[in-house]
């Protein structure tokens, strides 16, 4: 090779091009599939310690009553008759929506669906993750 043959042949094929440009694509489509399913576990587990802000909630209710909240088998009615008793500040709002998580029974918001089955002495919450999967949270009693 001598040096008018190289100064000829500058830049890039469009072959190398196009396979640089497709790996850039393929690694991109992992990366963004894999922050979406990082952020849907990033909202369950604030969805988690919202229910469990809500049990701490329904265990001082039962310190007051010596019954756990019966009046509604459901989270709004849970949730609402918390607030109004002021053991619960607000309303739970969904990390995903950033709206309330109540509207009626037990809501299915952001891709979780939260449920609430209270007796006397014993009750339970559920959580259905966004991510797949369910966290069970139950009376110490």
């Amino acid at each position: 090779m001598n040096m008018k043959n190289l100064s000829k042949n500058k830049g890039f094929t469009l072959i190398e091009l196009m396979v640089v440009i497709t790996v850039i694509a393929i690694l991109s489509t992992i990366a963004l599939f894999g922050i979406g399913k990082a952020q849907a576990s990033a909202r369950d587990t604030s969805r988690q310690q919202i229910m469990n802000g809500v049990r701490a909630a329904l265990e001082r209710y039962y310190g007051d009553n010596q019954v756990y909240y019966t009046a509604t088998n459901n989270f709004c009615g849970l949730t609402t008759a918390l607030v109004a008793g002021t053991y619960l500040a607000a309303q739970p709002i969904d990390p995903q929506t950033k709206t309330a998580i109540c509207g009626t029974g037990n809501p299915v918001v952001g891709g979780a669906t939260y449920t609430y089955v209270g007796a006397a002495q014993s009750y339970t919450l559920t959580l259905s993750k966004e991510s797949g999967g369910t966290n069970t949270f139950l009376s110490p009693q």
